[in-house]
């Protein structure tokens, strides 16, 4: 591996002035802006296991994670079979009912059935969390505890505060 100091960067510079004319500082995050740190940031265009590679050829190890959350490394074989396995299913992936972040769902829904899941095992554990993750929300606020006082209590909802205050005390 080249040091940081003799690599080549005129690919990723070309790729990074282009990509500054379109998105502030040239990424979609401040954290990784390199305008404070100088230098020319390299211009990641493919990975494998813990290394990647800029669009100059230089390779690097990747102990940031690809400077976000790959925690399964790049292009783990196990994870582009569970993929293609997706993108096969998918075609035939047909949500009777849409959920919240529908695409989300469709999505993770085909890649389970191409890892041998049965259909609507995906589906069912998503909606399944998302309904506790909403009661957990919903049992520590305090304005849907009050709410819900009020209308187990059958208190005429066209109260005042004064008299909602008091129906709640």
């Amino acid at each position: 591996m080249p040091s940081i100091t003799s690599r080549k960067t005129e690919q990723s510079r070309r790729l990074q002035q282009r990509a500054e004319s379109m998105i502030p500082g040239g990424v979609n995050s401040p954290v990784r802006a390199f305008g404070s740190v100088g230098g020319d940031p390299p211009f990641i265009v493919r990975g494998k296991g813990s290394h990647i590679w800029d669009a100059d050829e230089n390779e690097f190890i990747d102990y940031i994670g690809s400077w976000g959350p790959l925690i399964l490394g790049h292009a783990e074989p196990n994870v582009l079979d569970a993929i293609v396995g997706g993108l096969r299913e998918l075609p035939s992936v047909d949500l009777k009912k849409l959920p919240r972040m529908a695409d989300y769902a469709e999505w993770g829904e085909a890649t389970s059935r191409g890892l041998g899941w049965e259909a609507e095992t995906f589906l069912t554990i998503y909606n399944d969390n998302r309904k506790e993750a909403t009661e957990k929300v919903l049992d520590d606020s305090p304005l849907a505890n009050a709410l819900l006082t009020v209308s187990r209590k059958g208190i005429n909802q066209s109260f005042t505060p004064l008299n909602l205050y008091r129906a709640l005390s």
